[in-house]
């Protein structure tokens, strides 16, 4: 990727306006400016709902979607639907230093780039992880909003760490910021140019300050800079999730079918341009081409398994793991140096890889990680492929989906008054003012954790019926005060959940409101199973 400052970018709009009634001062306009490409007919505003109250099995918090186009005023959409999932704002209930508070998937083909940006710092402020999941798209200022995915953690130091994932199958494109063509006339025939270029420093500035914000290689911004209004700088290979600090969700490394070797190596590679701050393909230049079982030992006297590194040895000398080590595969790489003691090596560079829920990093520093996830691409070659990745990695993935099951979702010839939200083969969501209606099946999983969690501290229980294969639930949670009401029906080993969540704290529930939870509950069928109210 070829370097570009901004200030000599600056300076070549600055040329090229000289000729401002030329062709060529529209295509230098349309790339520098506040706005974001997108098609009119590519999709609506954004919506932002509720999916489902579990994202998966390991982060057991709510699910939103953004969908659509990015404009003004869709934070205060995002932050009323946050409001509606978790009852209760950000101020009564802020992030707790557990983790993350929810997950928004992110579906959109981009728009405004303030919009964009303030998306990402209301998901750090309310510690909320962003995903792209597979077949979605998430591009232009989408991905700015995308890389605010945070959670909060208050023990060990951790602090904010970046949650923010891509599935296998699914586009993150960054895209230069500027302005639409019937925009670029207006201002041409009002004589502003000058008003364009002091907009133009602007939109650079802002963009630049946003990615280096939010952890994003300066290679990425010089490459985006040097890019076409109508090119996306696509996160499509291993690389680019290093430069985006991105991560792929959490699997077992092996499904990578990649070669211990091999992964010492990439991952060698990685810390080495981490090191000097260059390309990652050149990281590869400095290793030697075969792993040696010896290359020397460490300060613990453990012998050294890996490759050395051509540089000099006051700088860099090897790379690689202590050989007892070498049956987990690049869960710890090291880089080393020459010690004190010229018989042996110092590390001074380490990744860390989580093979199971915990916490991956390359310390020291906080530049990549820690995560609370796996950095396995860091296992895989800088050019690989990730629509490329082994078949069995989306196969796990589809496993760890919370309580993913077969089973067909209860058949509604109206929302007997609210207005559907979101609409899949497993999750159906509804809003009926500010009461919220979500619809899950699933294994039965999802029935046993519903009545497991009806029995927690935090439920004041008003209502508690058991029948044959269903249960009803029905009172208000201690901490804010707001009402709700469950049912859950389970056949074999499927089963269907429908919460019906009262967003008034300390008020009562409305006739209305009462009539609408009465015809969810009691036009249910779930594979012949009903309440004993059901006509």
């Amino acid at each position: 990727m070829n370097k570009i400052s901004p200030q000599a970018f600056y300076d070549k709009v600055l040329r090229l306006c000289a000729a401002c009634r030329q062709a060529a001062l529209t295509r230098t306009i349309l790339t520098t400016t506040l706005l974001w490409c997108v098609a009119a007919n590519v999709a609506t505003a954004a919506d932002v709902h509720i999916v489902n109250y579990r994202f998966s099995q390991s982060k057991t918090v709510p699910l939103l979607r953004l969908e659509g186009i990015i404009l003004r005023g869709d934070v205060e959409k995002y932050k009323t639907a946050l409001e509606r999932v978790l009852g209760c704002s950000a101020a009564e209930c802020g992030p707790d230093g557990t983790g993350v508070r929810a997950v928004v998937s992110l579906d959109s083909p981009g728009g405004s780039l303030l919009e964009g940006i303030a998306l990402a710092e209301a998901f750090r402020e309310d510690a909320v992880a962003t995903v792209i999941e597979a077949d979605q798209s998430c591009l232009s200022a989408c991905a700015l909003a995308f890389l605010g995915g945070t959670g909060v953690w208050s023990t060990g130091g951790i602090g904010y760490f970046r949650d923010r994932t891509i599935e296998p199958g699914a586009k993150l494109g960054f895209h230069s910021p500027f302005f639409p063509s019937s925009k670029v006339s207006q201002i041409l025939e009002e004589k502003q140019v000058t008003n364009l270029l002091d907009l133009t420093r602007m939109s650079i500035s802002k963009f630049a300050g946003h990615l280096n914000r939010f952890g994003i290689n300066p290679l990425v911004f010089d490459a985006i800079i040097e890019m076409g209004q109508d090119e996306y700088f696509m996160i499509d290979r291993a690389e680019r999730l290093y430069y985006t600090n991105t991560t792929l969700p959490q699997f077992p490394p092996h499904l990578l079918g990649v070669s211990s070797n091999d992964a010492i190596r990439n991952v060698c590679a990685r810390l080495i341009a981490e090191f000097y701050k260059i390309p990652l393909g050149q990281g590869q230049n400095y290793l030697a081409d075969a792993c040696m079982e010896d290359v020397s030992r460490d300060q613990a006297d453990r012998v050294i398994s890996g490759f050395p590194v051509d540089e000099s040895p006051y700088v860099l000398s090897a790379c690689g793991v202590p050989k007892d080590h070498r049956s987990e595969i690049a869960s710890t790489v090291f880089l080393y140096r020459s010690g004190s003691d010229a018989a042996y090596l110092e590390s001074f560079l380490k990744y860390q890889n989580a093979t199971e829920q915990g916490w991956s990093s390359v310390s020291p520093g906080k530049n990549i990680g820690p995560v609370m996830n796996t950095l396995n691409h860091f296992m895989i070659p800088a050019n690989a492929g990730l629509m490329d990745l082994p078949a069995s990695i989306s196969d796990h993935l589809a496993s760890q989906r919370y309580a993913s099951g077969s089973g067909s979702m209860p058949q509604r010839s109206s929302g007997n008054g609210a207005n559907l939200l979101f609409d899949a083969t497993d999750a159906r969501s509804w809003v009926y003012g500010d009461v919220i209606i979500t619809e899950r099946v699933g294994t039965a999983q999802l029935y046993s954790d519903l009545k497991e969690e009806a029995d927690g501290s935090f439920i004041d229980l008003a209502l508690s019926r058991d029948f044959d294969n269903s249960f009803v639930r029905s009172g208000h949670y201690g901490m804010n005060g707001n009402a709700f009401y469950w049912a859950a029906f389970v056949q074999g080993n499927q089963s269907y959940v429908l919460r019906v969540e009262y967003n008034q704290p300390g008020k009562d529930i409305r006739p209305d409101e009462n009539k609408i939870t009465k015809a969810f509950a009691c036009s249910t069928d779930f594979s012949g199973v009903r309440l004993p109210c059901f006509h």
